[in-house]
């Protein structure tokens, strides 16, 4: 989904042909209506939210292969001072998981950084087109930075 050619926000004297009118939520505004707007930037804020997740998971990922390949280096230099006692099973089965972790350790760094290139670029178009997102405890809220009012929300918490 594009960030490109669409109206920001639609504020109060657009929503509100006059002060006797009620709101109607059919009323177009260029080539949208106010509840169009308001889907876009929901959407657009899951978006933002599955990027963030999808980065967290990069990034718990990456710790795990870390702690594995430090524990396995640890293992494998204890095993050297050891090796008459332990088993040959043993030393192959922490080589094994010392090698896959070094092997696996790059290509998570480069997952993570690809994930947060991805949120990163999200926030620039929220950051450019006059806008914040606000994490609270279960809603990431969009601000508009003009008027410090809020757009719109979408739950985080999953149900």
């Amino acid at each position: 989904m594009s960030f490109d050619n669409f109206p920001l926000q639609v504020s109060e004297g657009e929503a509100f042909s006059s002060e006797s009118e009620s709101f109607s939520g059919t009323e177009h505004f260029g080539d949208n209506t106010v509840y169009q707007l308001e889907n876009l930037w929901q959407n657009r804020l899951r978006q933002f939210c599955a990027a963030e997740k999808a980065l967290q998971r990069a990034k718990r990922m990456m710790s795990i292969w870390l702690v594995v390949v430090v524990i396995s280096l640890c293992m494998l230099c204890f095993s050297l001072f050891v090796s008459p006692v332990s088993p040959v099973w043993l030393f192959t089965l922490e080589f094994i998981a010392f090698f896959s972790g070094c092997v696996v350790q790059p290509v998570c760094y480069l997952l993570v950084k690809e994930q947060r290139r991805h949120r990163d670029a999200l926030s620039k178009r929220f950051y450019q087109s006059n806008h914040e997102v606000e994490v609270t405890d279960s809603h990431l809220v969009l601000i508009n930075r003009g008027n410090y009012s809020a757009v719109t929300r979408v739950p985080i918490l999953e149900r």
